[in-house]
């Protein structure tokens, strides 16, 4: 396993391509596809505490560049065959450009915070648009996991542990729209390692934080697993949605794949 530290830097595009020029040379060859300058966005990736991340990190700082810095764990192949747990890392989500969540479409809450909702949990029916719902085997709906029709059937003949097939998805209007299911993970893990990259953004009224930003790979002390199930989620709320999310065994991992069920995993680092 190697760790790598990221620059991500918006625009600017003549310092931004100075500092790729700059340090091109020096990204690791895990990283050659994904550190580059492109579109106006510069991912800079650099080994931890390198004298070529410190000068980077001193540039984008004297030159107001306003960098963002995040920290990824790459795995060589044998690793990623051999490895005991992954995290499911994305999975579509069909109402990421609309600026909604299911409580715009009258899917009611309870338990959360009153004031920030955190820790919220749906109750009685789901409801969306059933427009946002047509090709997806498997997705998010702003904190809700789903399953199509066919994947539930093969999730309960599966033998796989750790969910259960929740409340089927309604439109808000009423309309037919095809069966799909939420997915309910049961098996909730301790916290993460404190090694994990959270990054606390502003506070709620409440005190609560807006948003919790993961900035690395998810880790965990390997004692904190052994309890774990195929179907796990993190104990955190995390990113935009604040969503718990999933870790899965290397069983379910295979499942999702024999059944070209599209879903990306990276390994898990276990400490």
């Amino acid at each position: 396993m190697k760790r790598v530290t990221a620059l991500c830097i918006l625009g600017q595009d003549d310092l931004c391509w100075k500092l790729y020029e700059r340090f091109k040379n020096k990204i690791p060859k895990e990283c050659q596809k994904i550190g580059q300058y492109k579109g106006g966005q510069l991912n800079l990736w650099l080994m931890p505490d390198s004298p070529e991340l410190k000068e980077a990190m001193t540039f984008a700082e004297e030159h107001n560049m306003n960098p963002r810095y995040f920290s990824e764990a790459f795995f060589t192949p044998k690793e990623a065959r051999e490895a005991s747990f992954f995290h499911l890392e994305y999975v579509p989500y069909p109402l990421e450009l609309e600026g909604t969540d299911l409580s715009d479409y009258g899917t009611q809450y309870t338990d959360g915070c009153p004031i920030c909702g955190l820790g919220k949990k749906a109750v009685g029916n789901v409801y969306v648009d059933r427009k946002f719902m047509k090709k997806y085997q498997m997705g998010n709906l702003s904190r809700e996991y789903f399953v199509s029709e066919h994947v539930r059937k093969l999730l309960e003949n599966s033998g796989l542990t750790g969910f259960h097939i929740g409340p089927q998805i309604k439109d808000y209007k009423g309309r037919e729209m095809p069966p799909y299911y939420i997915l309910e993970i049961d098996s909730v893990l301790p916290p993460l390692s404190e090694s994990t990259w959270i990054e606390p953004a502003g506070l709620e009224p409440c005190g609560h934080p807006w948003t919790l930003y993961n900035r690395s790979d998810l880790q965990y002390e390997k004692e904190k697993l052994t309890n774990a199930m195929d179907f796990n989620c993190t104990q955190e709320e995390l990113n935009n949605y604040h969503t718990h999310e999933i870790i899965v065994s290397a069983k379910a991992r295979a499942f999702f794949k024999e059944n070209k069920i599209y879903a990306r995993f990276v390994p898990l680092t276990i400490l």
